[in-house]
């Protein structure tokens, strides 16, 4: 017989506030993008999912720049305006290296596909799309290359309004429940209301019966919007003050 447990993965903390997060679950990557509390500078920072740090506060001098994607040692990142939510612009960092590999400022970036982005001149509104090679920056012609998206395994909990089973009637929560699954088990998030403000609790079980439960995020002086996402056996949450991530495995 199985026994299916939360164990802990990891716990990371940064300086400044979680702006944004990309995942690369195929190489089992996460990149965060933090902004500094004053000027709003981006730093960026890339953790696996046992929570090692494979590129620490990686800062730009203009808060311009946001997270696009990240692909195995590659981070995309492409230009915000002031006035527009895109600018011309896009930036690629060798994650090992720490070194810019490729910039283009006259391109705005369309889409990202496996090793491959799709971008557009800035002149140019609509149409005329061209291809470059994430890897090594060079213009690529269709249909000579292969087109395709990378795989996605990220999955969100969704809110439950249904009866709620016989474990579950007598626990007291705040507001909503929510559910995932995990193989042939499913995953139950919610608040409860503690002394000194929220805890989440998260609860495994089968079909019948309640098989464990953890309190995951506690001293919250607020709820969380949305408690956590989930790779595979693996759940990623975020802390009320958006500056720590605590993974669990499943």
């Amino acid at each position: 017989m199985v026994k299916y447990t939360i164990n802990k993965a990891f716990e990371k903390k940064f300086s400044s506030p979680i702006w944004k997060i990309e995942a690369d679950t195929d190489a089992r990557l996460l990149a965060i993008e933090t902004r500094n509390q004053v000027d709003t500078t981006p730093s960026f920072h890339v953790i696996d999912f046992e929570g090692h740090s494979l590129m620490d506060d990686f800062r730009l001098k203009t808060k311009e720049w946001t997270l696009a994607e990240i692909q195995k040692d590659y981070l995309i990142l492409k230009k915000i305006g002031a006035n527009a939510p895109q600018a011309s612009g896009i930036l690629v960092v060798h994650i090992p290296s720490r070194h810019i590999a490729h910039e283009w400022h006259h391109y705005l970036l369309v889409d990202i596909f496996k090793n491959v982005l799709k971008v557009r001149h800035h002149t140019i509104s609509a149409g005329f799309e061209e291809y470059l090679s994430l890897s090594s920056g060079q213009h690529l012609r269709l249909p000579e290359i292969e087109i395709a998206y990378c795989s996605n395994h990220i999955n969100f909990p969704l809110a439950y309004n249904g009866i709620l089973p016989d474990f579950l009637q007598k626990k007291e929560h705040e507001d909503t429940i929510w559910i995932s699954k995990v193989k042939h088990n499913f995953i139950w998030c919610y608040h409860t209301r503690a002394e000194n403000g929220y805890t989440l609790d998260i609860l495994l079980s089968d079909k019948f019966k309640e098989l464990q439960k953890m309190t995951v995020l506690d001293n919250m002086i607020k709820m969380i919007p949305q408690p956590y996402f989930q790779i595979n056996e693996q759940l990623f949450l975020m802390s009320y003050n958006k500056q720590e991530i605590v993974s669990y495995l499943v």
